[in-house]
């Protein structure tokens, strides 16, 4: 048993190791052995943190229902076996957090909220985790487009950030908060403050974790985009290569954040007309969402859309035709009113040709 015991806390630090590699598939089956060992000797507090680590796994790879069910089975057993109320809430903000994610506005409301609670009555405002609470919130509603509300969440956790103490974590939680503020700013159109929040953040993490860590990933992406719509598209360009490298130096090369990267690059060859190079980005977009999500969603759909109106514009008739068709199918399976849109009505009429 003791032995057992030894070869689990071993396992658990090379899959915590792994974490901070970002090597996500390898964590996972690293912990389910964790697990098993665990649970053969009856460690339930090993158990549930154990459950937390695999659910992060699947959390980061933005499979967030298998990442609830997980946060989930983990509260149950905290709570049966009287668990700590903090951790707990740890979870349920995980699980917040996954909702929001998902657009599922009043599950990530009820799931932080109760976080929430639980830890202003432990630690007070001025506490990391009432910040991380409210910044969790706050990406909650940017999910939904709730803008001015996003807004105010964002700038509370700031708030709290501001009076802490500066060490290392606060540095880190600093940055989250700057990014997501600079997003939202990016999403009012608010540039010069995006770009200034965007690259503040940057800097932080860099800082931390050095210049081509992923952990900058999300930030320079945000930023690649905000300088396109300043006109700075050549810039834009890097910032998106930079970042598809890193991706899929981290997470592999079907990591599904390298489909967005791929879709806003090839928006960006758009606009500069460069359709030779847009239809390549717009095709590595869709063959990954294809693999993750499956041809039939609607992610996979709408790049399809991108890529048809794209093979249009450069003359290629007969290939937009044949992606338009599929459009329409996705479409009408998934999300039938984008068919009411002037956008619909030209799919819908070019695969009638």
């Amino acid at each position: 048993m003791g032995d057992d015991v030894g070869v689990s806390k071993t396992l658990q630090s090379i899959g915590m190791a792994l974490e901070t590699m970002g090597k996500f598939e390898r964590v996972e089956d690293m912990y389910r052995e964790v697990l098993w060992r665990n649970e053969t000797v009856g460690e339930s507090q090993d158990v549930s943190d154990t459950l937390s680590h695999i659910a992060r796994s699947y959390a980061v790879r933005r499979n967030y229902l298998e990442a609830i069910k997980y946060f989930q089975i983990s509260v149950n057993v905290k709570n049966a076996d009287g668990g700590a109320e903090v951790d707990i809430a740890d979870c349920l903000l995980e699980i917040g957090r996954c909702y929001g994610s998902m657009g599922l506005l009043d599950n990530a409301l009820e799931a932080c909220h109760a976080a929430l609670k639980t830890y202003v009555e432990m630690y007070g405002f001025l506490h990391p985790a009432v910040s991380n609470a409210f910044n969790t919130i706050g990406n909650a509603y940017v999910e939904v487009n709730l803008n001015d509300t996003t807004l105010k969440k964002f700038k509370m956790a700031l708030g709290i950030t501001l009076l802490l103490p500066n060490d290392r974590h606060g540095d880190e939680t600093l940055a989250d908060i700057l990014h997501n503020i600079g997003n939202a700013y990016r999403s009012q159109g608010y540039h010069a403050d995006s770009i200034q929040l965007l690259t503040k953040a940057i800097q932080i993490y860099e800082k931390l974790y050095g210049r081509d860590h992923v952990k900058t990933a999300d930030s320079v992406n945000n930023l690649g985009a905000v300088l396109c719509a300043e006109g700075n598209e050549d810039e834009a360009i890097d910032k998106f290569k930079h970042v598809a490298r890193l991706y899929r130096d981290t997470y592999g090369k079907d990591y599904i954040g390298r489909a967005v990267v791929f879709k806003n690059l090839g928006l960006v060859f758009v606009t500069q007309k460069r359709y030779e190079d847009a239809v390549h980005a717009f095709r590595q977009a869709y063959e990954i969402y294809k693999t993750v999500l499956g041809v039939n969603h609607e992610h996979t759909g709408d790049v399809l859309y991108e890529l048809a109106a794209t093979l249009y514009r450069s003359g290629q008739t007969s290939l937009a035709l044949e992606e338009a068709r599929n459009v329409q199918i996705i479409w009408e399976h998934n999300t039938p009113n984008k068919l009411e849109t002037i956008w619909g009505k030209w799919i819908v009429a070019l695969s009638q040709r």
